[in-house]
């Protein structure tokens, strides 16, 4: 296991092996594959440090079965972002994942693309959003731009409202409210099935929670929803 560091970019670097090249001035880190810059931590099957550009791109790769192994991961605060492939800025501290997935705010994004703006926003293309924590989500809403102001509101444009990847529902633009305080908005709906009657083989598919929160005031609110 070998490992380094750069004073002049500020990070530190390990893995299995390390390559230096001349041309094009990189380093070539393979094997679990670990980067450290300011409070931000990077982990893959292999990576690329380069220098010019002063960038680091991580990636997954095949094992001898071709399995994919050593996804990259970026944890950054209590931000998780995983994907196929991540690039990382050095300089402005930024991120771009592809085919990544990131939770915050008790809701799991996913995306084509994930760029990172700033510890606070972050920006999805071709992306998705739901609350369901399986690996192929029952339901979610897919839109192809998707703007996330962490702890605030996730801002997208235009929406579909999808169970199991089946378009049942457009909407041209919605603001979907991140926030943990009490305040009105629409309910989150849910995805599933049930019985058709008590003790019944047979069942249907439904939505659940389909409704809306009021809340006015500290001392009193109210929900209305249908199934």
């Amino acid at each position: 296991l070998e490992s380094g560091s750069s004073q002049r970019e500020g990070f530190e670097y390990q893995a299995e092996y390390v390559y230096y090249y001349e041309v094009g001035d990189s380093i070539l880190l393979h094997g679990q594959a670990t980067v450290l810059h300011k409070g931000a931590k990077i982990e893959a099957a292999e990576m690329v440090f380069r220098r010019q550009l002063n960038q680091v791109e991580a990636r997954a790769l095949l094992d001898s079965s071709d399995r994919v192994i050593g996804r990259p991961v970026l944890r950054k605060g209590d931000e998780t972002l995983r994907g196929e492939r991540i690039l990382y800025d050095l300089e402005s501290e930024q991120g771009t994942i592809l085919s990544g997935q990131i939770y915050r705010d008790k809701g799991f994004y996913a995306g084509r693309v994930i760029q990172t703006r700033s510890p606070q926003e972050f920006h999805i293309h071709r992306g998705s959003y739901t609350t369901c924590d399986r690996e192929h989500p029952h339901f979610d809403f897919y839109s192809p731009k998707i703007k996330v102001l962490a702890g605030e509101v996730a801002i997208a444009r235009p929406v579909y409202f999808r169970i199991a990847k089946r378009r049942l529902l457009w909407i041209p633009f919605y603001v979907f409210s991140l926030r943990e305080d009490r305040q009105s908005g629409i309910l989150t709906p849910s995805f599933g099935n049930r019985p058709l009657r008590f003790g019944a083989g047979q069942s249907e598919w439904e939505l659940r929670n389909l409704g809306y929160y009021l809340a006015p005031n500290d001392y009193w609110d109210l929900a209305l929803s249908t199934d």
